[in-house]
């Protein structure tokens, strides 16, 4: 299999997230299969699905906690978890690690470090 190149140069209408072929499985039970997306720079992603559907487990695969059995992920041009430490992308589980006091709508600066109100 020939994996794409990537640019690791982040412009304003560059991808910054970017899913080849991904094939995630837990066991022998297939989650996804042949997944193939890009995110730019400036565009978010919503992922919507019943219980079970794999949500959870594309954000996991997305950020480096798992791999996918087949595939490549790169967030701007780096694998998942190298680019944790060098780009400004963070992952926030819901109430699993967000303080109880922080508002939905406080979420997207806190990849940033900024305080929270």
């Amino acid at each position: 299999m020939v994996l794409p190149s990537f640019d690791h140069a982040i412009g304003p209408s560059s991808v910054l997230v970017s899913v080849r072929d991904a094939t995630v499985r837990y066991g022998r039970r297939e989650v996804f299969r042949d997944l193939t997306l890009d995110v730019r720079t400036g565009q978010s992603l919503g992922v919507l699905g019943a219980n079970g559907a794999g949500k959870s487990t594309l954000l996991r695969m997305l950020v480096g906690y798992l791999s996918p059995a087949v595939g490549d992920v790169r967030i701007g041009g780096f694998r998942p978890r190298d680019a944790l430490l060098r780009t400004s992308v963070a992952y926030f589980a819901g109430a699993a690690t967000l303080p109880p006091n922080v508002r939905a709508t406080s979420w997207g600066t806190l990849g940033s470090g900024e305080a929270l109100l």
